[in-house]
């Protein structure tokens, strides 16, 4: 565990195992901590590097960054531990990231893992969601609001299979981020497309999708998987918005199987 300074910010990072370098990168609003439960597998055959993005968990916060910003922040960070070439894991919003490195550096990405994720959108999925069901959650106290955003983002049950410790890491990872920390860090991610971008990718790349995702749904990454020639898509039977927790011996093992067996 370390702070590092890349392009000017201090980035929190954390390293574990020893093998093929895996760069882990969180989605909208969360932090390291929620890759926890994927990094204890992943660790034991490789290198696993997760780091607080900026204006997130632990890093230092601007008051105002882009999804550039983003993507140059993970290349620097590969360049300060001295790797040369990573696959990369992004979940969510840190999906977005990971095909801009992609894009950026192709020769850098080994394998390109996307989860939950989409190649376009004029503002953040949470933003989105949340601008669509105004009407329904302002009426609503906040323990009911929590419950609402599960029902309509994970698969039934998400209570009941999650335990409490993971399900506060994926909804309220801790440092809890203020009001104007969620409003940049959703700036950030306003306005992007890679679409007419993405066909020139040719790093092997596994789409997850979790079949009951509001934020990002299955359609978003059959979208993907159309526009990156070498591609797979998979979509999850019995997730949402978090396949890993959901399904995690099955994430595992589709994870996993497309590191050790497709050749990049």
């Amino acid at each position: 565990m370390a702070m590092k300074t890349i392009n000017g910010i201090q980035l929190y990072v954390e390293g574990k195992g020893e093998g093929e370098p895996i760069l882990l990168i969180h989605g909208n609003g969360g932090n390291a901590s929620q890759m926890s439960h994927a990094i204890e597998w992943l660790s034991r055959a490789y290198q696993t590097i997760a780091y607080d993005c900026r204006g997130h968990g632990r890093s230092e916060k601007p008051a105002s960054y882009t999804l550039e910003d983003h993507i140059q922040d993970g290349l620097g960070l590969l360049n300060e531990l001295g790797i040369e070439r990573a696959h990369v894991i992004g979940v969510s919003g840190g999906g977005y990231i990971a095909q801009g490195l992609a894009l950026a550096e192709p020769s850098r990405i080994g394998k390109l893992i996307l989860v939950v994720t989409k190649a376009h959108g004029l503002k953040s999925s949470l933003q989105e969601f949340s601008e669509r069901h105004a009407d329904e959650l302002k009426s609503l106290t906040e323990p009911d609001r929590g419950a609402f955003f599960m029902e309509r983002v994970f698969a039934s049950g998400f209570a009941q299979k999650v335990s409490p410790e993971l399900q506060k890491q994926l909804l309220s990872p801790e440092p809890v981020m203020t009001m104007e920390e969620t409003a940049a860090a959703n700036q950030a991610f306003q306005g992007f497309d890679f679409r007419s971008l993405l066909p020139s990718i040719q790093t092997p790349t596994l789409i997850i999708s979790g079949k009951y995702d509001g934020l990002n749904p299955p359609a978003y990454g059959q979208e993907i998987s159309s526009l990156i020639p070498d591609s797979i898509f998979v979509e999850m039977e019995n997730s949402g918005h978090a396949p890993s927790a959901e399904e995690p011996e099955r994430f595992k093992e589709l994870v996993l199987g497309f590191l050790k067996e497709r050749l990049g």
